[in-house]
């Protein structure tokens, strides 16, 4: 319903970032900056699978009536905004680090090459079939990698 209208994404953003300030808000009984930050990051690659997706079927959305982001962007400007969303993770560790005094919360950016290749992957586009419909399948394990490495780097 929500990808009649091109809010799709924006309800994944509303509800990842929302979950993870909100899982925050009931451990420490307080939203932070940094709280604030990681939940842009986890809210950012939530969009980022979702636009994946939406990507991959944008052509069968748009015969069907269904106005995704990508059907609306077309694909040149949807690759674009999927780049700015992968790479938010990426720039919230700065500011992460400097608020928590340590380098240790740089550790996701062990985790950069995988959001570079899916990038690079979805640019190209359908290069082989069936390869096109792997992607979205490729965008969960370095979701996971991401949390993983930035969680190790906040409690070391």
């Amino acid at each position: 319903r929500y990808g009649q209208k091109t809010l799709g994404e924006v309800a994944r953003f509303v509800t990842v970032a929302g979950m993870t300030l909100g899982t925050f808000l009931v451990q420490a009984n307080e939203v932070t900056t940094e709280s604030l930050l990681v939940s842009l990051a986890f809210g950012s690659l939530g969009v980022a699978g979702m636009t994946v997706q939406n990507d991959r079927d944008r052509e069968t959305d748009a015969r069907g009536g269904k106005i995704t982001l990508p059907v609306r962007l077309g694909p040149s400007r949807t690759r674009w905004f999927l780049a700015v969303l992968l790479a938010i993770p990426y720039l919230v560790l700065v500011p992460l680090a400097l608020l928590a005094d340590d380098g240790l919360v740089l550790l996701p950016l062990l985790t950069l090459p995988w959001a570079v290749w899916i990038a690079a992957r979805v640019a190209r586009g359908r290069t082989r079939p069936g390869d096109w419909y792997l992607h979205p399948y490729r965008t969960v394990p370095g979701i996971v990698l991401y949390g993983a490495t930035l969680s190790a780097g906040l409690l070391l």
